[in-house]
């Protein structure tokens, strides 16, 4: 007889098992201590990154309201009506709605500034870097330099990150989720949250706003903050 399958099985373990289960190589597993600091760190960094991705994303298409025609237009053609469910392969088929957001994190990174220690001696652009030093980098200012991105750096263009466009372009040009072996462990979920949540939003409501992308300013905070009022409004969309 064929051996049955549970349909609650899961099929891979979700983050909160993988810090029960994981060991060390000494063979010691994580503390009740290091599994609560680790949980927090995930939600809190989650949560708060993705929440701000999402509002910037909304402010700008509000300030580019054929770009924001174009999404909601590709939103209509895959989630055709109530019966199709969110699943990752209609989430893959919103590919203009993905280079939306990449253009968002290029110009508006949640986490405008990040830092590295160096493990060992390193020659860095011809400078002599010792080990054990902490260097910082501003991937709000990389993702602005005209030698990766043409001439318009400010302007808000998701094509830059159409394959063609994106062709040649050297791989540390653009980190809004750090990159290399420290790159952040949530891309894959924050990127299908985010598009979930602008779905959820934008085939219910028109987004406008008087702010003008020039006129805004930022702090930096261990997080991206706008300086001013977030000004958005909501319009309810006609149902067809």
């Amino acid at each position: 007889m064929p051996q049955e399958t549970d349909e609650f099985e899961r099929k891979s373990l979700n983050f909160l098992d993988q810090i029960l289960t994981i060991v060390r190589e000494d063979g010691t597993s994580f503390t009740d201590q290091e599994i609560s600091d680790n949980l927090y760190t995930m939600m809190s960094a989650a949560h708060e990154t993705s929440a701000l991705t999402v509002s910037y994303t909304c402010l700008l298409l509000a300030m580019h309201p054929k770009i924001q025609d174009k999404v909601i237009a590709e939103m209509n053609e895959v989630f055709y009506d109530s019966t199709v469910e969110i699943t990752l392969d209609t989430l893959k088929q919103l590919e203009y709605t993905e280079r939306v957001i990449k253009e968002v994190l290029r110009l508006l990174p949640a986490v405008p500034i990040g830092a590295r220690q160096t493990n060992s001696e390193l020659l860095l652009d011809g400078v002599q870097i010792p080990k054990n030093q902490i260097l910082a980098f501003n991937c709000y200012n990389l993702h602005r330099r005209t030698d990766f991105w043409g001439p318009d750096p400010e302007r808000f263009d998701p094509d830059r990150f159409l394959p063609e466009a994106s062709q040649g372009r050297h791989p540390y040009a653009y980190v809004p989720f750090s990159a290399g072996l420290r790159n952040c462990i949530g891309m894959r979920y924050a990127m299908n949250s985010m598009r979930i949540m602008l779905l959820r939003i934008l085939q219910e409501f028109e987004i406008g706003t008087d702010l003008k992308q020039a006129d805004l300013r930022f702090k930096f905070e261990i997080t991206l903050k706008l300086v001013g009022p977030h000004s958005v409004w909501l319009k309810r969309r006609e149902k067809l």
